[in-house]
């Protein structure tokens, strides 16, 4: 199974012509955005969304709602490629993959937000790289202003300060994690003897023992551009592109990837806390089960 984690976003409509949110159960006086957005995933749920510019698909399956909250699986795939789909074991040609064919990857999505709030969150699941963030939130959004051409609904990264002080808040910092993703030609010669730098990844963690620990105020202003990466680490040589924070949260593995530090984003590693399927890919339930847990260290910090 490849790695599995969750994104988070935030959620808000607001007034075409203003910039202040609105009260998301409410926001012309009446409608509701969540069950909005219900009806919109619902209506794709026996034919495609496609992006034709993406060459991507989008279908969803199962989208359950319940008061302020939607979940289903949504199914992504690209097409406009031919190929051969090949059994690994024996090499026989089991397909002649088709331009117009859709392989589908089914992606756990969550969009909840509590009563009478103005932001709410959405997460959507990944695997490896792949995702169903970008179609899935093209998709509401455009149905959206089509419904409703004075408003418009914000789909934004959760800030990494309201990720780290909500789960902080419930745990401990294990380690700091600094990547960087270039090999230098001195350390990577003595693999390969090229005398060249390489593509790969090198890493520097600091971890306390348990009679220690590590605060989380200077993390907070490197993500606030108060600090950078050089006024917590120097090493010759090194220059980290992502810092990855490990947190203890009530007894289960939380990983923070900023990604790369010109865009952050919010990202939770739950590999640990999933269990793969017969298909290969997590099942609906433990991911759902990640994805709550989540939901209500952050939800709080909205």
């Amino acid at each position: 199974m490849k790695a599995a984690s969750l994104d988070a976003y935030s959620v808000g409509v607001r007034n075409r012509r203003d910039t202040k949110l609105l009260q998301l159960d409410k926001f012309n006086g009446k409608d509701s955005a969540i069950l909005q957005a219900h009806s919109y995933l619902a209506a794709i749920k026996n034919k495609f969304f496609t992006s034709v510019e993406d060459k991507r698909c989008l279908q969803i399956e199962t989208p359950n709602n319940l008061a302020n909250t939607i979940e289903g699986l949504a199914l992504v795939g690209q097409f406009g490629y031919s190929g051969r789909l090949v059994d690994h074991k024996s090499g026989v040609v089991n397909y002649n993959i088709k331009q117009t064919d859709v392989p589908l990857e089914p992606f756990y999505f969550e969009m909840t937000a509590k009563p009478a709030a103005r932001r709410g969150i959405l997460i959507c699941a990944k695997h490896g790289q792949s995702g169903c963030k970008s179609l899935l939130s093209q998709y509401v959004r455009d149905e959206f202003s089509k419904s409703f051409p004075a408003y418009i609904m914000d789909i934004q990264p959760l800030m990494p300060r309201q990720a780290i002080d909500a789960l902080v808040d419930k745990g401990t910092v294990n380690a700091v994690r600094f990547v960087q993703d270039i090999i230098p030609h001195d350390i990577a010669d003595r693999f390969n003897g090229n005398q060249q730098a390489q593509e790969g990844e090198m890493e520097i963690v600091i971890r306390p023992k348990k009679t220690g620990k590590i605060s989380i105020k200077n993390i907070k202003a490197l993500m606030l551009n108060q600090k950078t990466v050089k006024d917590l680490i120097q090493v010759k040589d090194f220059e980290p592109s992502n810092v990855k924070v490990e947190l203890d949260v009530q007894g289960r593995k939380r990983v923070i990837d900023f990604g790369n530090l010109g865009h952050v984003r919010a990202s939770f590693d739950v590999t640990a806390e999933v269990t793969a399927g017969i298909d290969g890919y997590p099942t609906f339930a433990s991911v759902q089960t990640a994805s709550k847990s989540l939901i209500a260290s952050l939800l709080p910090s909205l």
